[in-house]
């Protein structure tokens, strides 16, 4: 079984895609390349890069839940907002074992469950860890992207903006099925959060060429437009939302907000 494809989106631009579901993108410059997110750790995600790569490059996490923290045990260094320093360092394997070995569920039919024989095992020695802030620039050599920090899927998220391209890199941040489940706050804050972060998009939309996400590519107009729709909604009726599943959400269509978990999941995903 194959757990990595490899798409061209742009010159010297890749998007991989992890089983089928985890986005992974790789951007090369004239000095240096960025690998963004590293997906669950199924397989040898260092080994599949080579195969593009030519040259040295550095890895930035979108934030650091454990679909997108996988490999981060290959690499001596990682870029992360230190808001998701210590979701990084917690992820434990059997937690990323079951998201694996559950993929169907998890990307709800999008892909089937993967075998976990190849997942990547933590090491004894955790990458050092480099703190990102609003404005930072990754110089690549005729080629930046520019950190923007969106808190709200998670108080470390962030999303990157590539000069060349002008696509914005947005992780989880917009998506199909947003997650805002930080315990620490109220349904009313968590929304309010990442209403107010992603102004920093939703205002100046004309200026990217196209959004990726962090689980199957681009980010649809629909989805982006009927997330920004929800949120406005439950900010004038934050009591407007669906339990009848068990899970606090309100949905248009296919695009929805979780106030609560809607899987089985690691506290630190929280």
């Amino acid at each position: 079984m194959s757990y990595f494809t490899a798409e061209v989106i742009g010159p010297k631009t890749w998007h991989i895609l992890e089983c089928g579901f985890c986005s992974i993108y790789y951007l090369e410059g004239e000095e240096r390349g960025l690998l963004i997110d590293t997906g669950t750790g199924a397989d040898d995600l260092r080994g599949f890069v080579a195969t593009l790569a030519t040259k040295p490059y550095d890895v930035v996490l979108t934030h650091a839940h454990l679909d997108h923290v996988g490999a981060i045990w290959q690499y001596d260094e990682i870029y992360l907002n230190k808001g998701d320093w210590e979701m990084a360092l917690t992820t434990d394997d059997a937690a990323r074992r079951h998201f694996i070995g559950n993929l169907n569920e998890q990307s709800e039919g999008r892909t089937p469950d993967h075998p976990t024989d190849k997942m990547l095992l933590r090491t004894e020695t955790d990458p050092k860890l480099i703190d990102l802030t609003d404005g930072f620039v990754f110089h690549l050599g005729g080629r930046d992207v520019s950190v923007m920090t969106t808190a709200g899927h998670s108080e470390g998220s962030i999303c990157l903006l590539d000069s060349q391209t002008r696509y914005l890199f947005v992780g989880d941040t917009i998506i199909y099925r947003l997650l805002l489940v930080n315990p620490r706050m109220s349904y009313l804050e968590r929304v309010r959060q990442w209403w107010d972060n992603t102004r920093k998009i939703y205002d100046h939309l004309d200026d990217f060429a196209e959004l990726y996400m962090g689980h199957c590519g681009i980010v649809p107009k629909h989805t982006r437009d009927d997330l920004n729709t929800i949120a406005a909604a439950l900010l004038a009726d934050i009591t407007d939302i669906d339990d009848s599943d068990g899970f606090a959400k309100k949905a248009i269509g296919g695009t929805s907000i979780y106030l609560e978990l809607p899987f089985e999941g690691p506290d630190n995903m929280k």
